[in-house]
Parts: C-alpha cells; sequence; structure tokens
C-alpha cells in the first residue's frame, strides 16, 4: 500500500460527480467512493466525511456502506493472506500490517462513527425542532392562508357585486344621460312652442278684446231689444190670458159634452161586450164543429186513399187481363183461318 498522496479537493470532487453519474444506487455510490479514498486517494473513510461529499440519502445510508466496505476489505484481505503461493514470512508481515490497518481502521471507523451519530442526534433533534417550528408555522399559515381565501372569498364577491353594481349604475347613468339629452332637446322645443304660443297668446288676446268689445255692443243692442220684446210679450200676456179665460169657459163646456159622450159610448160598449160574449160562444161551438168535421175529412181521405189504392190494383189487373185476353184473341184468330181453308178445300167437310 502507497503512502497517502495529497490530492486537490477539485479532483477529488470530479471523481465523486464522475461515480455519481456511473451509481444510481445510494449504497453502490457511497461504497465505490470508499474505495475512491482509500485506495485512489489514501484517505481513511468515515460517515461525516462520505455525507459531505456525496449528500445523498439519509444520515444512516454512509455509515452502512462504510460498515459493508469495511466488512469486504477485512474478507479480503484475509483471503490474500492465506493464499498457499506466499511465503510464510510474507504472510506473516502481511497478517500484522492487515492487523494494524485493521485496527487503525476500525478505531477510526469507530470515531467516525460516534461523531456521525453525534452530529445525527444533534441534526435529528435541531430538524425535529425545526419540523415543529415549521408545522406551527404551517398550522398558523394555513389557518392565515384560510381566513385570507375567506377573506379573498368575500373580497370576490364583493368585488362582482360592485362590478354588477357599477354596471348596473353605468347603465343606468347612460340612461339618464339619453333622457337628460332627451329632456334638454325637448325643453328647446318647448321653449320654441312656448314663443310661438306666447305670440300666438297675444294675437288672440287683442282678437279677443276686440270680440268682446265688439259682444258688448251686441248685447248692449240686444237688451235694448229685449226690452221692446219683453214689453210686446207682456202685451201679449195680457191677450194670453183672457185667451185663456175664454179657453177655460170653453173646455169646461167641452168636459161636459166629453162626459156625456162617455156615458154614452160606455153603455154602447157595454152592448159590444154583450154581442162579442155571443159571438164567443158561436165561435166556440164553430171551432167543436170544425174539429169534428177536420177528424171526418181525415177518415175520409183515409178512405180515399184506401180507395185509391183499389183502384189502383184494379187497374193493375185490368191491364194483365187486358194482355191475357189479347194472347187468346191472337191464338184464336190463326186456328179460325185454318178452319176456313180446310172448308175452302173440302166443302163437303
Amino acid at each position: 500500500m502507497h503512502a497517502e498522496q495529497p490530492t486537490s479537493d477539485q479532483q477529488l470532487r470530479a471523481d465523486i460527480e464522475r461515480l455519481r453519474a456511473e451509481f444510481t444506487d445510494t449504497q453502490d455510490l457511497y461504497r465505490e467512493v470508499c474505495v475512491l479514498l482509500f485506495f485512489r486517494h489514501g484517505i481513511a473513510p468515515t460517515a461525516n466525511k462520505l455525507y459531505q461529499l456525496v449528500r445523498k440519502g439519509s444520515m444512516n445510508a454512509p455509515a452502512q456502506a462504510l460498515a459493508t466496505f469495511w466488512e469486504q476489505l477485512r474478507e479480503k484481505s484475509r483471503i490474500r493472506i492465506e493464499h498457499p503461493d506466499l511465503p510464510d514470512e510474507l504472510k506473516t508481515a502481511a497478517g500484522e500490517l492487515t492487523a494494524v490497518l485493521w485496527s487503525k481502521a476500525q478505531h477510526l471507523a469507530q470515531a467516525s462513527l460516534s461523531s456521525f451519530q453525534a452530529e445525527a442526534q444533534a441534526a435529528v433533534v435541531e430538524s425535529k425542532a425545526t419540523t415543529a417550528s415549521a408545522e406551527a408555522r404551517a398550522a398558523q399559515v394555513s389557518s392565515d392562508l384560510k381566513v385570507a381565501q375567506d377573506d379573498a372569498r368575500q373580497k370576490t364577491e364583493q368585488v362582482a357585486q360592485l362590478q354588477q353594481q357599477l354596471a348596473t349604475a353605468n347603465a343606468n347613468s347612460a340612461s339618464l344621460l339619453a333622457q337628460l339629452d332627451g329632456a334638454r332637446h325637448d325643453q328647446s322645443l318647448l321653449k320654441v312652442e312656448l314663443a310661438n304660443a306666447r305670440r300666438d297668446f297675444a294675437s288672440e288676446l287683442a282678437k279677443l278684446r276686440d270680440s268682446v268689445k265688439l259682444a258688448d255692443d251686441q248685447f248692449q243692442a240686444a237688451e235694448r231689444r229685449a226690452l221692446l220684446e219683453i214689453d210686446r210679450e207682456r202685451t201679449a200676456a195680457k191677450q194670453l190670458r183672457k185667451d185663456l179665460e175664454q179657453s177655460q169657459t170653453l173646455r169646461n163646456k167641452n168636459d161636459q159634452q166629453h162626459r156625456k159622450d162617455i156615458a154614452a159610448l160606455q153603455l154602447e160598449l157595454a152592448g159590444a161586450r154583450q154581442q162579442l160574449g155571443q159571438l164567443e160562444g158561436g165561435l166556440s161551438e164553430s171551432k167543436t164543429q170544425n174539429s169534428v168535421m177536420a177528424k171526418q175529412l181525415v177518415e175520409l181521405r183515409r178512405e180515399l186513399s184506401v180507395a185509391a189504392s183499389d183502384a189502383a190494383r184494379a187497374r193493375g189487373e185490368s191491364v194483365m187481363l187486358k194482355e191475357q185476353l189479347t194472347m187468346v184473341q191472337t191464338r184464336r184468330v190463326p186456328e179460325s183461318n185454318t178452319k176456313r181453308i180446310k172448308r175452302a178445300k173440302n166443302p163437303q167437310a
């Protein structure tokens, strides 16, 4: 085994990076780093040193890899020492050297392991404290986050409501602006119409004043005519009273005559009612006779219908008899002609 040679930290890290790319398994990588340190760079590997160089896996990974490396190294050294081709002196020297190396390696490994375990325990304690603090901060952050989310949700809803209200307000504002423009336009039109109305009103007022004056004159003239008419009406009323008195006298006379005429008419009406009663009795008797005659007429019509049916049937039978008679006569004529022919041929017959 060569003496330990000084090496640069950059070369060591470059070799470790090469091994990191070649070996993906954590234990294999730590084992190869142990071989690199011990055999190539002459550095006794420790768990703390391995973890500082590799920084992979948990803190127990380099300690486990280091124990495996020393176990394999001890086994391989024992095989070489017990090889049958070696001289006894070399076997003894090799055994003593191996024992010294193994003792030193065990001592270094034990010291490294104790240091690594202390550091690991301190790191675990610190990690637990850090974890507890982180969990507390995480719980606080989660609570704050929940509150912030609720607040954000409320703010979002409020923003949505405000946006909706703003949109409604904008729409209302636009509508109001349009109405305001329309109102301004209507106001300008109304001003024009008001000016025209004032001008027309002034003209109409002048015409009305003229009309009132004319009407006043006409009223005064009509009043004078009315006074004259009243005087004439008074005179006519006096004449009408006289005529009314005469008419009343004449009406009284006519009423008396009407009463006499009504009494006479009442007598005539009583006689007419008596005659009407007699006529109604005769009419009832006539209705009874008419009912009897109607029944007789219905019976006669029925008999006439039966007679018509019999006549039709008789006519049918007569036609049939005529046809039969014609047929008989037709058959007899040839027979008589045959007899005449026979008598002509045989006169003695």
